[in-house]
């Protein structure tokens, strides 16, 4: 029987076949170094042993380490020969014409009930090390911030490397399938994306090297670019008695002072959905003439403004003389993370 090959991790192989459901299979069963991810392979089990060999690729090399074949491995290579040969053809055909075919991690996903959650709030940062380590649980919902290093495109999918965190030592390596690829991402630009924790996975680089990395199935993502900063939606949060407040960025409040008198705005409290933070968070300590404004930035120094959280702010108001005119309370929910 002829399978597609859809995750490769650093000691197992996932095989899907025509009918939706897949396979793992031990990387120890294995004949040949350069198989990848969308290989058509077939796969041979009986009480002698098991074997993979690929079927649509002529460019394979042989393994140089010990392979596991348990028995008469000879006998394996010409059964596999006398397979290739009389049933390559039809079944390639057959699986890759098959809209019930099992083609991708989130097919895979689907088979195991796995939805995809559009609750960014449901995704937490990881420690890398743990990661990396192979010390997280598979399908754990995970969120990295960080750089494109490297962007490549395969036939179901796109493969990201990224710089979690703009660390060039702590490199994450994503795969988005094209149904979830909404926006193009290019190396270089900035990205926080949400998706599972999938283990490792390893890569042949151009120079033929092998590389392990932590892997990880993006669901959801977003660019961070001076195009969606010029898109957002200014939202007004305040305006009575001639003071104004908007928010004119995910990170950034604009005060007006319409009134007829000077006026002096500063925090006089923050907090993240009850937990309280610092009032220097917020960069707005301004005296304003009428007709005057200034914009203040929220700065995430504590590590808690993430995307979807909701910042409750308390602003006192004074006059030239101190006195207290008012105390304005607003909230802001962030779109995306607060990046500094």
């Amino acid at each position: 029987m002829s399978f597609k090959v859809i995750r490769i991790t650093e000691d197992k192989i996932y095989l899907g076949d025509e009918q939706g459901s897949f396979t793992i299979v031990p990387k120890d069963d294995l004949f040949y170094d350069e198989l990848k991810i969308g290989d058509m392979v077939d796969y041979y089990q009986s009480d002698e042993g098991s074997l993979i060999i690929p079927v649509t690729n002529s460019t394979f090399r042989r393994r140089n380490d010990s392979v596991k074949v348990k028995k008469n491995r000879v006998g394996w290579i010409v059964l596999s020969v006398v397979l290739f040969i009389v049933f390559v053809v039809g079944l390639f055909i057959i699986f890759n014409n098959s809209s019930e075919g099992l083609n991708s991690i989130s097919d895979m996903l689907s088979r195991l009930n796995v939805e995809k959650d559009t609750d960014k709030t449901n995704y937490q940062e990881v420690d890398y090390d743990k990661w990396n380590h192979d010390q997280l649980e598979e399908y754990t919902k995970v969120k990295i911030s960080g750089t494109v290093i490297q962007e490549s495109e395969e036939d179901s999918s796109y493969i990201l490397r990224v710089a979690k965190d703009n660390d060039h030592s702590k490199i994450v390596y994503v795969e988005i399938d094209k149904k979830d690829y909404d926006n193009v991402i290019a190396e270089d630009d900035i990205v926080t994306i949400y998706g599972l924790a999938m283990g490792r996975t390893t890569y042949e680089t151009i120079f033929h090297s092998s590389v392990t990395l932590p892997y990880m199935q993006g669901l959801i993502y977003e660019v961070d670019t001076e195009e969606t900063e010029e898109n957002f939606v200014t939202k007004e949060l305040y305006n009575s008695d001639g003071l104004k407040i908007e928010q004119i960025k995910n990170g950034t409040l604009r005060f007006y002072n319409n009134s007829s008198q000077k006026v002096r705005v500063r925090p006089e409290s923050i907090d993240v959905e009850g937990q309280k933070i610092n009032e220097y968070s917020l960069d707005l300590r301004e005296e304003l003439q009428p007709g005057q404004f200034v914009d203040g930035d929220i700065n995430d120094s504590e590590g808690l403004l993430k995307a979807g959280k909701v910042i409750n702010i308390i602003l006192k108001v004074t006059n030239d003389d101190y006195e207290e005119i008012t105390q304005i309370n607003i909230s802001v929910k962030l779109e995306k993370d607060i990046v500094n």
